[in-house]
């Protein structure tokens, strides 16, 4: 909201006179800290008397990172440019008063545990090990997620049943749903009796060895408060549901914690909800929340004792914000990976560039106090630098649509602005729209009239609609845990740099006749998960 007022001009930055950006490490990039100071710089730039009406600017973080640094001089480099992101002429950690800090803070046992997942096959008749290799194994090799790959017979029957009740809903079936949701009825029997046997003495050896992991921490304090993180919502849905449902871990009540951003369907929470969800932890009502990575940040519970992170890696800021979440004294952290993934050589590498960045600080701070005007020239050049290929990329963008002709795409009722056609990307088969100011011209509902699903995709979990005429103009698809906003081509028109619009009715032609339209990237997914959101869903 800011920054979107910034840009409007209903506020100024100099409107401020303080502005403090708590979990400060994230000042970069497309980021809603970053672009809220690009205003700051481009006015402390300018040189200009207006220099002295601008805010001061505090940033606060428990971990300002390394980013991808490699060696000492990378570590340095990064914590400058952060540095100079917030035009910070300090970096301010506690030294006086050190020890007091510690009889504050705790630092968790850390444990790194790594399980063979080669499940324990039990020795058969040659004919059934044949159909299982040919059969089964081919299945398993296209699932990604450890824990799905794993998953219990009746975690498999909740699921299949979940969705077809959602497929029942819909007033119009194709040929294919309505096969479907027959094999379903015919087999439902069958699949109960299969559920309820479990074949549970076959269970994932990384949830044995986290059921392990929370009973002996149970014994050890009766009172406890666990956090295992997660890396998807499907996996804490599992998880929860698999602590409530096994004999040892019944009176330990566990109780996922995800985001408000997705619908209910999708294994999201409301804002409420989460509130009341952490209110019962602090409680003691449950003693282990299932969480995905939205809690890295900002839980602060003063009783937990126990934290986890299931089979899944961040950067260093995600390891020391994970692990910051163990308050009380003589808390413990877990790591717990799967040998087949990199998830254990990931963390440890993390765990040394901890080492590297805390010694990049000091001598960070070593140069400001020693060689002050030093530091402050390198920052100023940064702030530059940084300016300068602000310039160049909008230059960039420029010359590279008017090259294309500039398409820019608008609502095709009332000719509101959506967004460039550079910022157009293929998601499969769909083509959707990357730009963090979209949301801007587009209001969006929640929906669970599913168009089109598979393995990777959902389509329609949302629909977007033009802010200024109301007129559906797209769906909503939900992609690498990221929803997508994928305009109608028939909604839309698409304008020239002359403002010689046009009107087509397939993507398809539209690559024909005016642009071709680039897949989606892995650096358009990091950018996007760097920025944020790139549709709000009511």
């Amino acid at each position: 909201m800011l920054v979107n007022a910034m840009v409007k001009g209903d506020l100024r930055i100099e409107s401020f006179s303080l502005i403090i950006l708590d979990e400060c490490h994230h000042c970069h990039g497309g980021h809603a800290f970053y672009k809220t100071m690009i205003p700051y710089h481009d006015k402390k730039l300018e040189d200009s008397e207006e220099q002295k009406t601008l805010p001061q600017i505090v940033g606060l973080t428990a971990s300002i990172g390394v980013g991808k640094a490699k060696s000492q001089t990378q570590a340095i480099s990064h914590i400058k440019l952060m540095m100079a992101n917030l035009d910070a002429n300090a970096l301010v950690s506690v030294k006086e008063n050190f020890a007091e800090l510690a009889e504050k803070m705790n630092s968790p046992d850390q444990y790194e545990l790594g399980e063979n997942m080669n499940p324990p096959y039990s020795k058969g008749n040659e004919e059934y090990t044949q159909w299982l290799e040919i059969t089964l194994l081919k299945a398993v090799a296209k699932v990604s997620d450890s824990v799905l790959s794993r998953s219990l017979a009746s975690d498999a029957f909740s699921f299949i049943a979940q969705n077809i009740e959602e497929l029942q809903k819909s007033s119009k079936k194709t040929e294919i749903e309505t096969r479907a949701n027959a094999l379903f009825e015919n087999a439902r029997g069958n699949l109960e009796i299969c559920a309820v046997d479990g074949m549970r003495c076959e269970e994932n050896p990384l949830l044995l060895k986290l059921k392990e992991i929370i009973l002996d921490t149970h014994r050890e304090e009766t009172n406890m408060r666990g956090i295992v993180f997660v890396r998807t919502r499907v996996v804490a849905d599992i998880i929860a549901s698999w602590m409530g449902e096994t004999e040892e871990l019944k009176n330990i009540k566990a109780k996922k914690y995800t985001g408000a951003q997705a619908p209910g369907a999708e294994g999201g929470i409301t804002k409420n909800k989460q509130e009341e969800t952490i209110k019962l932890f602090t409680k003691g009502d449950y003693k282990v929340i299932v969480a995905t990575t939205i809690a890295e940040e900002g839980l602060d519970i003063k009783a937990c004792n126990l934290v986890v992170k299931y089979d899944y890696a961040g950067n260093l800021i995600s390891q020391i914000q994970a692990k910051g979440r163990g308050r009380a004294e003589h808390s413990r952290f877990f790591i717990l990976a799967s040998e087949d993934k990199c998830v254990a050589e990931r963390e440890w590498m993390n765990s040394l560039k901890e080492p590297m960045m805390e010694e990049a600080m000091v001598l960070v701070q070593q140069e400001i106090q020693v060689e002050h005007e030093k530091y402050q020239m390198g920052k100023r050049e940064l702030q530059r630098l940084a300016k300068r290929q602000r310039d160049a990329a909008l230059h960039n963008q420029s010359s590279r649509e008017a090259l294309e002709g500039q398409y820019v795409l608008k609502c095709l009722k009332c000719n509101e602005y959506l967004c460039l056609s550079s910022e157009l990307r293929k998601i499969k088969s769909q083509y959707g729209c990357i730009s963090q100011d979209f949301k801007d011209h587009v209001f969006c509902k929640k929906s669970d009239k599913i168009t089109y699903e598979d393995k990777e995709i959902k389509v329609g979990v949302g629909k977007i609609m033009c802010k200024k005429c109301r007129v559906n103009i797209g769906n909503i698809a939900l992609y690498q845990e990221i929803y997508f906003p994928l305009p109608h081509i028939k909604a839309i028109k698409i304008e020239d740099d002359m403002k010689k619009g046009d009107h087509l009715k397939q993507w398809k032609k539209v690559e024909e006749k005016y642009f071709t339209v680039s897949p989606l990237s892995d650096e358009d997914l990091e950018k996007i998960s760097e920025s944020g959101k790139l549709v709000e869903i009511d």
